[in-house]
């Protein structure tokens, strides 16, 4: 020690934070400053243990002294920074709508406040689609789909068929008849945005008029009454009409529906011929007519040079005729000439064809029509020449197809004519043997499809009791609707079904139903066919 005869252990360096003022003899105790020891520094060290003066406070007017960003902080702010430590009075506080389409568009405005109020529809009290619930204008009002167009026909018996309604020569004005108005247009019927199906009747004097329809184009389908047909048969027709807004629209000739009061119901009327060879290489042709209420006139059969047979039996029977030949013929009832059919037969053959066809028949489906036909025996058959015609007389060749030759079990063929066309195709079968023969061996079938995608076959049965059974086809799969209305246009049944693209059946139970006529309706997607259903 310094003093050896004052010995006082302790720190006697005066830099060391232990130093003791009253040691005289240095004990090696001294702990000397090696960091900043106050918890609130900046650069506090936890592990100092004598503080050395190196102690920082950062910037004490930030809300973080020892972590300093000037921005932004304020997050109401426009520029709001969230990485920002200390406010550089730098804020843009919201003041206003900043949107140029909204109703409450500010333009001295710099930061949007939420304010802004956007369009919700038509606020023109004069406008077709004023909206009183909308607080700002979306530029959408319009002003001419509220002025209806005038849509007006009038449904009568036409008696001298002049297309012209003369009560005094004979016109019946013809009330009850149901008119389906369809809207194609993009509004449809005022007041709705889908195409819409109003079912409306004539009145007492067959006449209809509705003034509430937009200008767009229309569907309207006129299905009679009982005991009236058109001129072409059948008891419903489509027609068009354009309705212009603040114009009548007139459907029909001369805004008029000409219809034929059928004397008698022809549903029984039943024609068929049959050829039969005799030994001397020629044949007969027998006549089979029943039904149409004949009278005691009876039938009157006319040939293609305008030749009339008149008969007062059931049967009769003409010819004889060379074999090879063939014939046509019209049969119609005397009295009730309405009631007709006609009987063609271009070749008979007295000769034994190569084939015993058991059926031939045919289904259209969504992109092609596909004939089917069996044979029961073949002899000798070398091929099948499937024709088709237009018009059901004149007949072409679409396709050969190889038959078996010579078979005694039952054989099955099929083809495709994928060449269709909207409208009635007619085909038939001709066979063509070893020996290069030609025979016509089928009856001619018909298959009718539609312009659009979704087609309806075959209803049956007219009337039914119990089940209505429909064949329709459709170009794409998917939903369809049902939908069945009585004639005052009530919606009495409605479900969806699934279809497959081509062929499709839908069975409707109908013994809830009442006795009476309906009009079922199915649609897919825009497509939109109504037939009418009849429960006994």
């Amino acid at each position: 020690c310094p003093d050896p005869c004052n010995v006082v252990l302790g720190c006697t360096d005066d830099s060391a934070c232990n130093y003791d003022p009253t040691a005289t003899c240095d004990d090696d105790s001294c702990i000397l400053p090696d960091g900043c020891t106050d918890l609130n520094a900046c650069n506090y060290d936890p592990t100092a243990t004598c503080d050395d003066d190196s102690c920082e406070y950062g910037d004490t007017t930030c809300p973080d002294p020892c972590n300093v960003l000037p921005g932004c902080i304020d997050i109401t702010a426009c520029n709001y920074n969230p990485e920002a430590t200390c406010d550089n009075g730098s804020c843009i506080l919201p003041d206003g709508c900043t949107d140029p389409d909204a109703c409450n568009y500010d333009a001295t405005a710099v930061c949007d406040d939420g304010s802004c109020i956007s369009g919700d529809g038509c606020t023109d009290e004069a406008a077709c689609n004023y909206d009183p619930t909308a607080t700002c204008d979306d530029d959408s009002c319009e002003y001419e789909s509220c002025v209806g167009g005038t849509l007006a026909t009038t449904v009568y018996y036409d008696a001298n068929e002049d297309g012209m309604l003369d009560e005094t020569d004979g016109d019946i004005r013809i009330g009850g008849a149901v008119l389906i108005i369809t809207g194609a247009g993009d509004d449809g019927v005022l007041g709705t945005d889908d195409d819409t199906v109003m079912f409306e009747t004539t009145d007492g004097q067959g006449e209809y008029s509705s003034d509430l329809l937009a200008a767009g184009e229309y569907s309207i389908t006129v299905f009679l009454p009982e005991g009236y047909m058109f001129p072409d048969g059948s008891n419903e027709a489509i027609y068009t009409a354009s309705i212009t807004a603040g114009a009548t629209t007139e459907v029909g000739m001369n805004g008029l529906i000409p219809v034929i009061l059928p004397a008698v119901d022809c549903s029984d009327f039943v024609a068929v011929s049959e050829a039969v060879c005799l030994d001397n290489g020629t044949y007969r042709v027998i006549i089979t007519h029943v039904g149409g209420s004949p009278g005691d006139n009876g039938y009157v059969i006319t040939d293609t040079e305008g030749n009339e047979t008149f008969s007062s039996s059931n049967n009769t029977i003409l010819g004889p005729f060379e074999a090879g030949t063939g014939y046509a013929y019209t049969v119609s009832v005397a009295d009730n000439p309405e009631c007709n059919e006609e009987i063609a037969v271009t070749d008979v053959s007295c000769t034994v064809t190569a084939v015993e066809l058991l059926s031939f028949k045919g289904e259209v489906r969504a992109e092609d029509n596909r004939l089917y036909w069996s044979t029961a025996s073949e002899q000798d058959a070398k091929y099948f020449r499937l024709e088709e015609s237009q018009d059901g007389v004149r007949f072409g060749e679409i396709a050969q197809v190889n038959a078996m030759g010579n078979s005694n079990t039952v054989q099955s063929y099929e083809q495709l004519d994928t060449d269709v066309q909207p409208g009635t195709s007619y085909y038939r079968l001709v066979e063509i043997d070893a020996a290069g023969a030609e025979r016509i061996v089928s009856d001619v079938v018909a298959l009718t499809r539609t312009a659009n995608g979704l087609t309806v076959g075959t209803v049956a049965p007219v009337p039914a009791s119990e089940v209505v059974t429909v064949n329709y086809a459709t170009l794409t799969s998917g939903e369809v609707e049902v939908s069945v209305y009585d004639v005052s246009g009530k919606l009495i049944e409605n479900k969806v079904t699934k279809a497959n693209a081509g062929s499709n059946q839908l069975q409707l139970d109908v013994r809830g139903y009442a006795i009476g006529t309906y009009f079922l309706q199915l649609k897919q997607a825009d497509q939109v066919q109504t037939v009418r259903i009849v429960k006994d």
